[in-house]
């Protein structure tokens, strides 16, 4: 069993498609351990596979051109993460997107992302708080 936290976001890109549906572009994202990828808002998920992937229904792209995808940017506070087509894309005999529609309206960050970063979640004196490493691959 995974765990979860709700973070706020100040910013999320999906090429260049704003993926928070806020007028001020901050939107929230359930940081989930137990969630193997990233499931966002249903318009703006299919709007950026669709368009941009040229992925079919059931997420499949063409693997010669995950090279070419852009970078899935997530901003926290001061810190701006920045997640390859690798981590988002499942690759192998066929490529899948791993950036899929929920059923909310906000986001829930699983493996696909939490794979890239060293996570810390710290729950101490009634504080929630994320802090997000780059690791060095």
């Amino acid at each position: 069993a995974g765990g979860t936290i709700l973070i706020q976001m100040k910013k999320l890109m999906l090429g260049d498609i704003e993926g928070c549906k806020e007028e001020d572009g901050t939107c929230e994202a359930l940081i989930d351990t137990g969630c193997s990828d990233i499931y966002g808002p249903k318009a703006k998920v299919n709007k950026f596979r669709e368009d941009i992937l040229k992925a079919d229904k059931d997420g499949e792209v063409e693997c010669d051109a995950v090279k070419d995808f852009p970078n899935l940017v997530m901003t926290l506070g001061q810190k701006t993460l920045t997640l390859e087509p690798s981590f988002y894309i499942e690759m192998g005999n066929k490529c899948y997107c791993r950036i899929l529609p929920g059923g909310g309206s906000d986001w829930e960050i699983g493996d696909a992302w939490l794979s890239k970063f060293y996570t810390e979640i710290d729950l101490t004196e009634d504080k929630e708080k994320v802090t997000f490493y780059d690791l060095i691959l």
